[in-house]
């Protein structure tokens, strides 16, 4: 009897360690799962954001290069660009260690950007743009009414 107990001990202990095993699996496996997903997230955001830099800067930044604008304005547009541009290196230099706060800085950037200079270009007439606007709900910046870059 003895021996039985001590058995029937031992075979529970195994099975007992058998199911925290593949509890423990399975919980790798969907770490693992949740990490992918993360990623293709962070992938996704990071690509259409570097979209949207080419287009704000030949469309908006470029224009006023050689516009009349005063040396406040400049400066201030100047700086903004420099963070942007800051966050971009930041971000591609680390880019495996990166995190969706960081995105969410960048965006911050290119949005400070955006919106600085379209309305210096609707101020100085280079462009026709009547409003703009920033929909927080959305993260989208908003031109005479359309839609034109989602930083969300």
């Amino acid at each position: 009897m003895n021996f039985i107990s001590i058995l029937l001990g031992e075979l529970r202990r195994a099975a007992s360690k058998s199911r925290r095993a593949q509890r423990q699996a399975e919980a790798y496996a969907e770490r693992i799962a949740n990490n992918i997903e993360e990623n293709d997230t962070f992938n996704t955001r990071w690509l259409r954001l570097n979209g949207i830099v080419p287009k704000v800067m030949d469309n908006f930044v470029m224009p006023l290069v050689e516009g009349q604008l005063t040396s406040n304005e400049w400066q201030k547009l100047q700086h903004d660009l420099t963070e942007m541009y800051g966050w971009h290196v930041n971000i591609n230099d680390k880019i495996n260690c990166a995190t969706n706060t960081d995105l969410s800085r960048y965006a911050t950037c290119i949005k400070r950007v955006a919106l600085r200079s379209i309305k210096l270009c609707g101020k100085y007439k280079i462009c026709n743009v009547e409003s703009v606007e920033f929909a927080s709900y959305s993260k989208t910046i908003v031109v005479n009414g359309e839609a034109l870059y989602c930083l969300g």
